[in-house]
């Protein structure tokens, strides 16, 4: 039931971000927060598995997060207000899902790997047809750097989620 919920919170979540951006940044983050620690952080396991968790999900975000400022600040990324804060709570959504709804992918590096690596890049496709983000270099120059990053991100999540302990560090999904 919790893989469900939040999956869909985060299709919602996703949806509402990059159709509405700033209008409903914080009240989405707010709600996709408030599903995710009532339903997801309850079935987490011991509380020394917690800190793990907490430490794959800092890592991630931040690394993800630096991708994305870094694509900003060289104009492989451009918007008019510059990175927006929509982008961020996406972030922060996208990281507290990922455990849940990718976590058969996060126990097989083998299909891991490839399916963040794509399917990342994929994601920001479809974003750029709804908000004001666009490829500021040409959408060759980004492709390549987005499949490269979102690779990199890929391999560091998923080993890093492996070496953590994955069976021991995911919430359940009852």
């Amino acid at each position: 039931m919790a893989l469900w919920i939040n999956a869909i919170s985060f299709q919602l979540a996703w949806w509402g971000l990059v159709l509405y951006q700033e209008a409903l940044a914080f009240p989405v983050l707010l709600v996709f927060s408030g599903i995710h620690f009532f339903w997801v952080v309850p079935r987490m396991p011991a509380p020394a598995s917690r800190a793990r968790y907490w430490l794959w999900t800092a890592a991630v975000l931040s690394i993800g997060l630096g991708i994305d400022l870094t694509f900003f600040q060289v104009g492989l990324l451009s918007s008019p207000e510059g990175f927006p804060i929509w982008l961020l709570c996406l972030w922060i959504c996208f990281v507290l899902s990922l455990p849940v709804c990718m976590r058969w992918f996060l126990l097989r590096p083998i299909w891991g790997i490839p399916a963040l690596a794509i399917g990342g890049p994929l994601t920001y496709l479809g974003g750029m047809q709804f908000s004001n983000i666009v490829p500021g270099l040409g959408m060759e120059s980004w492709l390549i750097a987005s499949l490269i990053a979102w690779s990199f991100l890929a391999c560091v999540g998923v080993l890093g989620f492996s070496i953590l302990g994955a069976s021991r560090l995911a919430p359940s999904n009852r």
